[in-house]
């Protein structure tokens, strides 16, 4: 999932870039925004954090029962 996430942001950056310079191409340079800042936040807002050692203890329980269920 970390990976599918991470290509998802860079993705998402790519478009931005390519808006970027198209953007900076049509205005002759004028009127452009930085995004450097947009791909920031894009980075920053889904950080991950540490899961503690209860909440990963009742993931594991969720999915045994999932797999009970499936079965």
């Amino acid at each position: 999932m970390a990976s599918y996430e991470e290509k998802q942001k860079a993705e998402v950056s790519n478009a931005i870039l390519i808006g970027y310079y198209a953007s900076y191409y049509i205005n002759g340079g004028k009127k452009t925004k930085n995004p450097n800042d947009l791909i920031q936040q894009i980075n920053n807002k889904n950080k991950t954090t540490k899961q503690s050692l209860e909440d990963g203890l009742m993931d594991i329980e969720k999915l045994r029962e999932f797999e009970k269920l499936a079965k």
